[in-house]
C-alpha cells in the first residue's frame, strides 16, 4: 500500500502507517508552523468497516519497490545505553535520548554543566553514526535546537531526576555502578589455560641492558616521533587533510614537509571525508608546488583510501564499555602488513572512533590499543610505523586556543599533538602550525611554523620570496585598518579624509599601528583608497567618514556589516 501510494515503504510503526495521507502531525507543537489543515469529509458512499486481505491484495498488487519487513533482531547498545546500528524510524525520540544520556555523561565526568555547544559536540557524533539520513529532517540544525532546549530545562531544574548538577552526578554514578556490576555478572568466554596467549613478553630485568640505547627515530624531527601515535587537530576547511596529503608526498620522495626534512617512507592515508576526485585535485596542486609538473614521482610510495559514505568505525563499545574491533580495522591492518606501510594517516577521529569522546578509558583504548596496534604489528614484522590521527577541536578548544576536544585523554594518550589554525587577526590565506605537545622534543611546547595557503597547497612563509612576504605584510596591515575603520564607523565616530579632522585616518593609523613598518603602512593606506576598500559614508547618526565596502569584507574575511550605518 505504501509503495502504491508513493509513501515510505520502510515504516514499520503502525501509528505512522495509520496516519491519514496528507495530514500533519497533531497536536501542533509550540513553534511549529501549520502549513495545511486537514478536513475530514464523509464518503459519498458508505464503505466497509473491515476489508479482507484478498480484497486489499486485489486493489494493491505486489510492487517490487516494497521493502521487505525487517527481521526481528536484538539491537546492541552503546556504552551510553543507546541502541547502535542505523535507525530509520523514531529518530526524534532517539535524538532526545542521546542528548539526555550525553548530558548525564558530561556532568558526571566533569562535575559541571556543559554549554550548548559542548553538549552538541559530544552528542552529535553519537547520533550521526546511528541515524539513517536518507530521509529528510532530524539534522544538525534541529539537533542544536534540542541541545539548547535541554540545557535551558536543566538550568531551570525541569528535567525529572536531573534537577541539578548533584543529582545528575548521582545518576551517572548509578549508571556506572550498574555497568560495572553487569560486567562482573556477564558470562565470560571460557578458555583453557594452554589456549590463552599473553599479549606481551612480561617484565624484564634492567640489568639485561647492554651497550648504548638505540637512538630515537623521528618522522619529523621534534614534531612527529616515529613508531608512535600522534595527532593533528584543525577546524573543518582549515587544511589539515591537505597538510596530511603533503606529508605523504614529501615522505614518498624523502623531501621537505612545511620546510622540515622528512625521511623516505611508504604511506597510507585512510580518507573518510574526501572522495577520489578531491584527492586528485589536491594531488595536482601539491605536485605543482613541489616542482613536479610532469610525471608522478610518488608512485608506489603513497597510497590513499577514499572512504566517504561508508561505515568507518574501527572500534565500538557496548553498554559495559567492552570494545569490539570492526572489519575495517582488520582490512586496514591487512594493507599495512602487505604493503609494509611506514606512515598511516587516519582522517578523521570522528569517523573512526565508535565511543564516547569524554570517557577517558575509551579514548585511551582507541589511541593506544586500536591505532597503536598498527605500530606494534609493524614492529613485530620488523619495521617502524608512525600513525597520525586527524581530528577537529571542540568549541571550547577553539575558544581557548588549545585545539583540544572532549576528554584530555585525547592529548595525554598521543606522543605528539599538533594544531593547525589561523593566526589571530590573520588573513584568509594565512595559517600557523603549533606544536602543542611533544613528549620527546628538547624544546618546549607551542613552537610554531607560519604558513601560507598558496595555489592549492600550504607552504611555509619562510619559503616564499621577499615580494610575496611584503605582500602578506601589506595585506595584513590592510585587514587591521579595515577592522578599525569598521569598528569606528559602527561606534558613530568614523575616520575622516581631511587633515584637519581629529580622526584623520592616516594620522590615526600611524599612532595606533606603530608595530607595523612605516613603508608597509603607507602601502596599505594607499591600496585602501585606490582599490576602494573604504568609501565615504554616513553613519546612522549622520556623521560622515570612511566606511568599509562589501568588496573589502569578502576579500579580507571580515564579518558581516555591523549595525550603525545608514542605508542611504
Amino acid at each position: 500500500m505504501a509503495a502504491a501510494m508513493k509513501g515510505d515503504s520502510t515504516v514499520t510503526n503502525p501509528a505512522r502507517v495509520m496516519r491519514l495521507a496528507g495530514s500533519v502531525a497533531w497536536p501542533v507543537k509550540e513553534g511549529r508552523l501549520v502549513v495545511e489543515v486537514t478536513d475530514i469529509a464523509p464518503l459519498k458512499e458508505r464503505g466497509q468497516s473491515v476489508y479482507a486481505f484478498e480484497h486489499l491484495a486485489s486493489l494493491f498488487p505486489p510492487t517490487s519497490t516494497i521493502a521487505p519487513a525487517p527481521a526481528a533482531t536484538t539491537r546492541t547498545t552503546s556504552s551510553l545505553g543507546l541502541p547502535t546500528g542505523k535507525i530509520t524510524d523514531g529518530r526524534e525520540a532517539y535524538m532526545t535520548r542521546t542528548i539526555a544520556a550525553c548530558l548525564v555523561e558530561y556532568v558526571g565526568t566533569t562535575g559541571a554543566e556543559p554549554s550548548v555547544q559542548e553538549l552538541y559536540d559530544l552528542a552529535w557524533p553519537q547520533y550521526e553514526r546511528n541515524v539513517d539520513f536518507s530521509r529528510a529532517g532530524r539534522g544538525p540544525d534541529e539537533f542544536m535546537k534540542k541541545c539548547e532546549y535541554a540545557i535551558a530545562r536543566f538550568l531551570r531544574g525541569e528535567i525529572r531526576g536531573l534537577e541539578n548538577v548533584d543529582k545528575a552526578i548521582e545518576v551517572y554514578r548509578e549508571k556506572a555502578q550498574a555497568r560495572s556490576q553487569a560486567s562482573v555478572a556477564a558470562p565470560q568466554p571460557k578458555h583453557k589455560a594452554s589456549e590463552q596467549k599473553p599479549d606481551d613478553d612480561g617484565p624484564f630485568d634492567v640489568g639485561d641492558f647492554v651497550g648504548e640505547a638505540p637512538k630515537r627515530e623521528w618522522l619529523v624531527q621534534a614534531w612527529i616521533p616515529a613508531g608512535a601515535v600522534s595527532s593533528l587537530y584543525g577546524d573543518g576547511g582549515i587544511g589539515k587533510t591537505l597538510c596530511a596529503q603533503q606529508l605523504q608526498y614529501a615522505t614518498a620522495i624523502g623531501g621537505f614537509w612545511l620546510g622540515l626534512p622528512v625521511p623516505k617512507v611508504k604511506s597510507l592515508g585512510v580518507c573518510c571525508e574526501d572522495e577520489r576526485d578531491e584527492i586528485h585535485r589536491r594531488h595536482d596542486s601539491i605536485k605543482a608546488m613541489m616542482g613536479h609538473k610532469v610525471g608522478n614521482p610518488f608512485k608506489g610510495m603513497a597510497k590513499v583510501w577514499p572512504r566517504v559514505g561508508f561505515d568507518n568505525l574501527l572500534v565500538t563499545f557496548d553498554q559495559l564499555q567492552r570494545p569490539t574491533m570492526s572489519p575495517l580495522f582488520q582490512r586496514v591492518m591487512d594493507v599495512v602488513v602487505k604493503e609494509k606501510i611506514e606512515l598511516l594517516i587516519l582522517d578523521t577521529a570522528a569517523d573512526l572512533f565508535g565511543g564516547n569522546e569524554i570517557i577517558r578509558n575509551q579514548v585511551n583504548y582507541f589511541i593506544k590499543a586500536v591505532c597503536g596496534a598498527y605500530a606494534r604489528r609493524a614492529k613485530e614484522e620488523g619495521w617502524t610505523l608512525s600513525v597520525l590521527i586527524l581530528a577537529h577541536p571542540s568549541q571550547a578548544g577553539r575558544s581557548s586556543g588549545s585545539g583540544e576536544s572532549g576528554s584530555t585523554g585525547w592529548s595525554n594518550a598521543v606522543r605528539s599533538r599538533l594544531y593547525l589554525t589561523k593566526p589571530e587577526q590573520g588573513l584568509p590565506d594565512q595559517r600557523v602550525l603549533i606544536r602543542k605537545k611533544s613528549n620527546y622534543a628538547a624544546a618546549g611546547d607551542d613552537e610554531k611554523i607560519d604558513l601560507l595557503w598558496k595555489e592549492g597547497a600550504i607552504v611555509p612563509l619562510s619559503s616564499v620570496d621577499e615580494k610575496a612576504k611584503d605582500d602578506v605584510a601589506v595585506r595584513s596591515a590592510i585587514q587591521q585598518i579595515l577592522q578599525k575603520v569598521d569598528a569606528a564607523f559602527t561606534a558613530q565616530h568614523p575616520y575622516g579624509s581631511h587633515k584637519g579632522y581629529e580622526n584623520y585616518l592616516p594620522r590615526a593609523m600611524q599612532e595606533q599601528m606603530k608595530h607595523v613598518k612605516t613603508t608597509v603602512l603607507a602601502q596599505a593606506l594607499n591600496r585602501l583608497l585606490t582599490e576602494q576598500l573604504v568609501v565615504a559614508g554616513k553613519t546612522a547618526g549622520k556623521n560622515k567618514g570612511y566606511e568599509v565596502t562589501e568588496h573589502a569584507r569578502a576579500k579580507y574575511g571580515l564579518a558581516d556589516k555591523l549595525s550603525g550605518g545608514s542605508d542611504n
